[in-house]
């Protein structure tokens, strides 16, 4: 089972701060899970997701 990173974690790992992670979880623009008042992330979707961002900048 992949272990799950925290907020900062991630935040750090796409080079955003810590609310801009917050906000693009409230409106379910970055895969995450919400495990009771906390957001907990696979680091390899997040991964992902960032890679297919990417990819999208590329095409316009």
């Amino acid at each position: 089972m992949e272990k799950l990173i925290t907020v900062t974690e991630a935040a750090e790992l796409l080079g955003l701060n810590v609310e801009s992670v917050y906000r693009r979880c409230r409106l379910k623009e970055i895969p995450c899970y919400k495990i009771g008042r906390t957001y907990r992330f696979k680091e390899s979707k997040l991964l992902l997701w960032l890679e297919s961002k990417e990819q999208m900048k590329r095409m316009k």
